[in-house]
């Protein structure tokens, strides 16, 4: 828990940095932000693989179908880079690429997750019948 605290901490720092150096050199400021956003990506990369290694590690003690979870898990993984895309966007004060983005993403997350209504589809449908 501590390291969420540094973690947010860090983050909550480097706003402040880059409010002060916005005012100074607006170039400078981004690349603060990108600098504090580098340090989360490394750290939240690095609890993903653990959160990976956990599921692979239930999927074969519990021999469940990993269909679903893989499917989750890339729906998850669009939407986190789109959310961080469209909020660049954003502080750049573009919303029509942030649209845009968002648009990708969902599209993204549609197409991926197709698979997984099917089957609930053929699931639903053996019931009816």
């Amino acid at each position: 828990m501590s390291d969420y605290i540094k973690i947010i901490s860090a983050v909550i720092l480097c706003c402040f940095v880059t409010v002060i150096i916005r005012e100074i050199k607006r170039e400078y400021s981004i690349i603060v932000a990108l600098a504090g956003v580098s340090v989360v990506i490394v750290y939240a990369v690095k609890n993903f693989s653990v959160i990976i290694g956990q599921i692979n590690s239930f999927i074969s003690e519990n021999g469940v179908d990993s269909t679903g979870i893989t499917i989750l898990l890339k729906a998850v993984g669009i939407s986190v880079v789109c959310q961080f895309a469209g909020e660049m966007c954003t502080d750049t004060n573009n919303r029509l690429l942030q649209f845009s983005v968002e648009l990708i993403g969902k599209t993204a997350i549609l197409l991926t997750s197709l698979p997984l209504v099917g089957s609930i589809l053929k699931i639903v449908s053996g019931y009816i019948n």
